[in-house]
């Protein structure tokens, strides 16, 4: 798979035609290139689990 990403432009013409937001199809398109790099990125996502995990401690405490 692979190609281009939702653009702006391509988020107002579905969301016209879906009946949705154009902050929809762009949250989809943003979550979707979080979840590329943690896939991708296997130390990036081991940092930022343990930046939480230290974050809720810290909120514990």
């Amino acid at each position: 798979m692979g190609g281009r990403g939702i653009t702006v432009e391509t988020a107002i013409l579905l969301g016209a035609r879906f009946d949705t937001s154009v902050e929809y199809w762009m949250n989809l398109q943003r979550m979707y290139d979080v979840s590329k790099l943690y896939h991708e990125d296997a130390q990036l996502y081991e940092r930022v689990k343990s930046i939480k995990l230290l974050a809720k401690k810290m909120e514990l405490a």
